[in-house]
């Protein structure tokens, strides 16, 4: 969630899960403009693909993102087990045993113009 935000803003953030404890603010964030001018030309691409992402019809994240804001996202997986280059016929992830399942990442942030919400989620081996 921290370096979507970066990715979002150009600044980096401390997250906190809330804004009051018992009647008092917390600081919510401190910001650190990070990115150089030349970081900054280049972000504006990354940032544009993650829009594509969950926007365009062949985005690995449309089918997830159902919201009327312009949202951006990266979806993702990490595997659990390493699986040799010489495996030509690779089994299905609903066909693995359940603890042997890559996790599934998706990441988003919107709005896309002047983004304010970061989500990310992880699903435990969730292919």
């Amino acid at each position: 969630a921290r370096n979507t935000a970066l990715l979002a803003s150009s600044k980096l953030v401390t997250p906190h899960i809330a804004k009051t404890i018992a009647s008092k603010e917390i600081n919510a964030s401190t910001k650190l403009d990070i990115y150089t001018q030349i970081d900054k030309r280049y972000i504006k691409i990354v940032r544009q693909a993650m829009a594509d992402v969950v926007n365009t019809p062949f985005g690995t994240g449309v089918r997830y993102i159902q919201t009327p804001l312009l949202t951006a996202g990266k979806t993702g997986t990490a595997q659990v087990v390493g699986i040799s280059q010489e495996v030509k016929e690779r089994v299905k992830e609903r066909d693995m045993q359940y603890y042997k399942r890559s996790h599934a990442y998706m990441t988003t942030f919107a709005p896309f113009k002047n983004p304010r919400y970061v989500v990310s989620v992880m699903v435990e081996h969730g292919g």
